[in-house]
């Protein structure tokens, strides 16, 4: 759970194009662009991790949301990009439609404090969640129906945590106030694309597209975990997160490898000790069969016993939205065109 000690300027990702709103991260100038340019981009990459139910860490408990018959069989969203995340229109529970993030390095899906109280929502007890590598109590809620479009989703696990607060020490104003985790995207096949910004879903276990490069992942309590090799010679686990802006690098492979810190930013350690993380640059970024080349990371520097885990590893929106990418839980499959 980390903070970012500056906070000021707006979010800006590198290589933004402003006809699709969407980060490509290429070849870049100056290493001052590159700073700058990183500050919000690199910490955001880091703060919008997974959460993991403490209780079933370790072990397959996860139990999705199941697709309402009356959803239609394929179903076409828009989506904007809102500092770096994907959002579209969805409906959680009663009242009217609102923005909600997709985030799938989240098992369940959250809502904070203020939209439960304005729909309702009452607390059955609490339970703790994972927050990064730490451990924060939230309100546990009744299931819930999320509809995104035409497409239902019912029996949602859902818990009310203000995940911006948790996360940032300046959250951004206006900001969504739901995160739709892996209870309702695994009821759903759905394919990202960037170009267009839309998203097209279908039921899970839909066939995936013909000619794609097709990436294998496993299912860890709702979340996605891919084999990543960087620059053609080490090797991690990384979670798969559109809830993340950017690329997280285990540390230990940062120093593996001896990359240089093309830039470096403040953080302050759950702990409250002051800490330090670089930014690098990759030659490459391989999943499978697909080699992802010029990709910005981030790692953090290790720090003392109560500091961030640094060997966690983030595959993020600035690989994922450089393709046409169809995930689905069912096939354990990620699709990239």
């Amino acid at each position: 759970m980390l903070r970012c000690r500056e906070s000021k300027g707006k979010w800006r990702p590198v290589n933004f194009d402003r006809s699709t709103n969407v980060c490509y991260n290429g070849a870049m100038g100056t290493l001052a662009a590159k700073a700058s340019a990183a500050r919000h981009l690199y910490v955001l990459a880091i703060l919008f991790c997974a959460l993991c139910p403490v209780e079933s860490r370790g072990q397959n408990t996860f139990i999705p949301g199941q697709l309402s018959s009356q959803s239609v069989t394929q179903d076409t969203v828009p989506f904007e990009v809102q500092n770096g995340l994907i959002v579209v229109k969805a409906l959680l529970g009663d009242g009217l439609v609102a923005n909600a993030i997709l985030s799938t390095g989240l098992p369940i899906c959250f809502v904070t404090p203020e939209f439960a109280a304005k729909r309702t929502m009452k607390a059955s007890g609490t339970r703790d969640v994972a927050v990064m590598d730490r451990n924060v109590t939230a309100l546990a809620v009744p299931v819930q129906a999320v509809r995104i479009n035409r497409m239902l989703v019912t029996g949602a696990a859902c818990g009310v945590l203000d995940l911006y607060k948790q996360l940032s020490s300046a959250p951004p104003q206006d900001a969504p106030q739901i995160w739709l985790g892996g209870s309702v995207l695994a009821a759903l096949s759905m394919t990202i694309d960037p170009q267009v910004q839309q998203i097209v879903f279908r039921p899970p276990g839909a066939p995936l597209p013909v000619g794609a490069i097709i990436v294998p992942f496993e299912l860890k309590d709702g979340r996605i975990w891919v084999d990543v090799k960087v620059n053609g010679k080490k090797n991690f686990s990384a979670i798969v997160d559109t809830g993340s802006v950017g690329t997280l690098l285990p540390a230990p492979v940062a120093k593996a490898l001896s990359l240089p810190a093309a830039a470096t930013l403040p953080v302050m350690h759950p702990d409250g000790k002051e800490g330090k993380a670089c930014a690098v640059e990759l030659t490459d970024v391989g999943m499978a069969g697909l080699k992802v080349p010029d990709v910005q990371a981030i790692y953090i520097e290790p720090g003392t016993k109560d500091g961030f885990d640094t060997d966690l590893g983030i595959i993020g929106n600035d690989v994922l939205l450089r393709y046409r990418v169809t995930i689905d839980y069912v096939q354990r499959k990620l699709a990239f065109e």
